[in-house]
């Protein structure tokens, strides 16, 4: 695994124990993915957490965020590819960043509190209005 991390705040404390690794909340639990994997360390995060991981072998990003959103994590496809960040102010000042809202995922997010769908975002991305 890559070493980049985005975080504000980990609740490492059960990690920390169990691992048995000093350093920094990022340090640990990076060496925690490298140790157990993503699937075996994210149940044992508490807290909130924005984290991006980069994996070399398999030529992908993985953004993770705490199950209760409490930590938030902005995604959005823009011209030179995909721009992430916790907070919607860096996330706008991407290069390529379109702020053109999508209306049916505007509408959903109304209605759910969420939008449903792994490919859905608030802004379409291609510079025309949604639906």
């Amino acid at each position: 695994m890559a070493r980049c991390t985005t975080s504000e705040h980990f609740a490492t404390s059960c990690v920390r124990a169990e691992f048995r690794f000093a350093g920094s909340d990022s340090e640990v639990v990076l060496a925690a993915f490298d140790e157990w994997g993503i699937e075996e360390t994210l149940p044992r995060l508490i807290g909130m957490f924005g984290i991006a991981l980069w994996d070399r072998e398999l030529q992908e990003l993985v953004l993770i965020r705490d199950v209760m959103g409490i930590k938030p994590l902005y995604v959005a496809q823009t011209a030179r590819g995909v721009a992430f960040a916790s907070e919607l102010g860096a996330l706008t000042e991407a290069p390529g960043f379109d702020a053109t809202l999508d209306s049916q995922a505007t509408l959903a997010f109304l209605r759910y509190l969420y939008v449903p769908g792994l490919s859905r975002e608030l802004t379409d991305g291609s510079g025309r209005q949604g639906g």
